[in-house]
This record gives C-alpha cells, structure tokens and sequence, in this order.
C-alpha cells in the first residue's frame, strides 16, 4: 500500500479505471491510499507520497481537530444527528 496527500479536484480526480486497477481511498485530511500498483495516479493528481505514518499523523490531526470542534457545540440537536468524529485506522 502507498499513502499520499492531494486536494480532491472534482470531476476525473479518479475514474473508474483507477479504482478498478488498485485500492484506491481517501481519508481525513486529504490523505489517500493506493494500491502499490497505482503509482501513476498519484503522479496524475499531483500528489505527494508519505510513508503510513506521516499518513497515519495526519489523519489522526485531522480527527482530533475534527473531535474538538465538535465537543465544543452547543448544539444538542446536532450532535444527535451527527455523531462524533472516531478514529480511523488507515489500511496496511
């Protein structure tokens, strides 16, 4: 598995192609996981490659950002209808 961060484009950032070709599945913080054989998707997107756990520091920010901002609402309604951001784990 390779891990690297790219903005999201929109339309064509990935097609069908690419995720018939490897894993292909983005994660908190712009953090993205491709199938070792799928190098050339992240030259397309223009991403950057990092090791599992730059990756897994980034995502793991993100959620605790993600998880104080939401302890810090006022909003019960909210929070019953959005639960509280949880931890993920990225793939091996």
């Amino acid at each position: 598995m390779k891990y690297c961060t790219t903005t999201h484009s929109g339309y064509g950032f990935y097609t069908h192609a690419d995720r018939e070709a490897a894993h292909l599945s983005g994660h908190p913080g712009d953090v993205w996981c491709v199938g070792n054989n799928n190098s050339s998707w992240i030259e397309r997107v223009g991403g950057t490659e990092k090791t599992l756990e730059e990756a897994q520091a980034i995502v793991d920010s993100t959620i605790a950002d993600a998880q104080t901002t939401w302890d810090s609402l006022d909003d019960e309604d909210y929070k019953f209808h959005h639960p509280r951001p949880s931890t993920v784990s990225l793939p091996i």
